[in-house]
């Protein structure tokens, strides 16, 4: 049985993965901040522009939550991202169910906000988003 600590026994770019089949694994972090009284923000990136038919593939996604002083400033060094942004909790909410959001990352959003008691699984119509993606496995581990 292969575990994640062996050693690779090829590359291949993460974007051919599906035409082969390859089970596809990723890590993101949850970036957010809290300020002095408590109140919530979270860093979100977008990514460059580009528009995809194909919808969410399944993979799973591990998931780490970051707490960050208010002061952070993440820097951009992958050549995915376009910018970030440090948006109020509120203001997540708001978007994480706009267009803006590609599917996979809005349900990584979501997840964080179930996790963090901002919203109810049930809350406006989630519990049928959430199910829309059900082919997605997200593998939460939080420390």
């Amino acid at each position: 049985m292969p575990r994640f600590c062996d050693a690779p026994l090829m590359h291949m770019e993460r974007a051919a993965t599906s035409i082969f089949g390859v089970k596809r694994y990723g890590v993101h972090v949850n970036g957010f901040s809290r300020d002095k009284d408590g109140n919530l923000s979270m860093w979100l990136s977008r990514s460059y522009t580009y528009e995809d038919d194909e919808g969410v593939f399944p993979e799973c996604q591990f998931l780490f939550d970051l707490e960050l002083p208010t002061d952070f400033k993440p820097q951009i060094g992958d050549g995915e991202v376009h910018e970030f942004y440090f948006y109020p909790i509120e203001q997540v909410k708001e978007l994480v169910v706009s267009e803006e959001f590609k599917p996979n990352c809005a349900m990584v959003v979501l997840d964080f906000l179930i996790r963090h008691s901002v919203i109810e699984p049930d809350t406006g119509g989630l519990t049928q988003s959430l199910n829309a993606c059900v082919c997605v496995c997200v593998c939460v581990c939080v420390e």
